[in-house]
């Protein structure tokens, strides 16, 4: 029977955002139209009158662009139906090919991954994506290859730097738009001592600095789990992770073979040698945000250790695990 269900998802399923991904962004836009009207209430009731950029800032700007990506993730979708590949991206513009016309999969980043159809660009996916292993099990049938952009040799430090890319991205983006949007919504009546458009735009500046770094600090002890059970691996058993890379040449964040399975999310990195892990067990979804997974790894030591990613990469890991045990 379960068998017949692998066979299944190959052959017809849908690869896209998970549900969980739009309800969180859902309750931000929510989140940020009810503190904006609360603050405009308070001004209302302290100072008389309303203030209209926050208004429009808070309640309209910032909802209505977190709304629309909610409408993109539930658009960008590549819908596998027998050798039928549909795809739509973040704008709905949509393509069509066919398995026989894919030349290759190449992984830019941790989380893109590029779809190639006769030595053009078709489409791209991300590690997000729900139902993107049955994706590569297909591929893996149809004898199309995985290739990496990278050419130089995986290390712990640059393993450590690829789990903290995404975190850099979003610090990037608050870096970019606070400078811009902070004067709309701050005005002399609180902060006298910004009246000049640059001091605010300053202001705005440091605030997304200091995002990132509260971003990379709170992040920062799930990006350690993961480099300190390489160091377990290797003394337990015996080998050095950046020799290792280094002499069968593993260039990617994202790689499988059957010694090795490593693999790349958000602010999570971890890579397991073959030998290691002696079971893998209670596979569930978070109880709270659902959006992340939880497993408990069992080493050959006896040690039991718990890890949180996404469903791909856990149902890949067993998958990978019973495949060279």
């Amino acid at each position: 029977m379960r068998n017949n269900k692998k066979v299944e998802l190959k052959n017809k399923f849908t690869v896209g955002f998970p549900d969980n991904f739009r309800k969180l962004f859902f309750l931000l836009a929510c989140c940020c139209a009810t503190f904006g009207i609360i603050i405009h209430i308070s001004n209302y009731i302290r100072f008389g009158e309303s203030d209209i950029g926050i208004i429009i800032f808070l309640v309209l700007i910032v909802p209505m662009f977190l709304l629309g990506i909610i409408v993109g993730m539930k658009t960008w979708r590549l819908d596998v139906e027998e050798d039928k590949l549909k795809y739509r991206n973040f704008f709905g513009i949509k393509k069509e090919t066919t398995f026989d016309r894919l030349n290759k999969l190449v992984r830019k980043s941790k989380d893109r991954i590029i779809i190639y159809s006769e030595d053009k660009r078709f489409g791209m996916l991300t590690s997000y994506f729900e139902n993107l292993h049955c994706f590569y099990q297909r591929c893996e049938q149809e004898c199309i290859e995985v290739q990496s952009k990278s050419s130089h040799p995986l290390s712990k430090w640059k393993l450590y730097i690829e789990s903290m890319k995404s975190l850099l991205g979003i610090g990037m983006v608050a870096v970019i738009f606070l400078p811009i949007f902070l004067p709309i919504i701050i005005t002399d009546r609180y902060f006298g001592f910004l009246r000049n458009f640059l001091l605010v735009s300053l202001e705005g500046l440091g605030l997304g600095i200091s995002l990132t770094v509260l971003l990379i600090i709170i992040c920062l002890p799930m990006s350690i789990k993961g480099m300190r059970l390489i160091k377990k691996q290797e003394k337990i058993l015996g080998f050095s992770f950046n020799e290792e890379m280094e002499n069968h040449n593993i260039c990617s964040g994202n790689y499988q073979d059957n010694n090795w399975f490593i693999d790349v999310e958000f602010s999570r990195a971890f890579a397991f040698r073959k030998g290691y892990i002696k079971k893998i067990s209670k596979i569930k979804r978070e109880a709270i945000g659902g959006i992340l997974w939880e497993a408990t790894i069992t080493s050959v030591n006896n040690e039991t250790t718990k890890i949180r990613g996404s469903q791909h990469m856990f149902l890949e890991l067993k998958e990978w695990h019973q495949d060279n045990k």
